[in-house]
């Protein structure tokens, strides 16, 4: 065990990865609770479609960027539903 945020305690397993044990729920996540990687995670390749003309695409975004720039950049303007790369 290494730190303990409130009521998630985070932790490692034997080959150093980390996660988090919700004292609480006694359940384990890879992503905190509520991070962005948590979010990410719950949208990631989902097939859901939102409202008619909700979906966008987007081009000539930047070669580096990984799903995770793409959840923070957008975000801020709305939920995200699916997430496809």
């Amino acid at each position: 065990m290494l730190k303990k945020d409130g009521k998630y305690v985070e932790c490692r397993t034997e080959t150093g990865r980390k996660y988090y044990w919700d004292k609480k729920a006694q359940k384990s996540y890879w992503f905190k609770p509520g991070s962005d990687e948590d979010r990410l995670s719950k949208i990631m390749n989902k097939d859901i479609d939102g409202p008619p003309g909700a979906n966008i695409v987007v081009l000539q975004v930047p070669q580096d960027w990984q799903e995770m720039n793409i959840y923070r950049h957008f975000s801020p303007f709305g939920e995200l539903l699916s997430l496809r790369m």
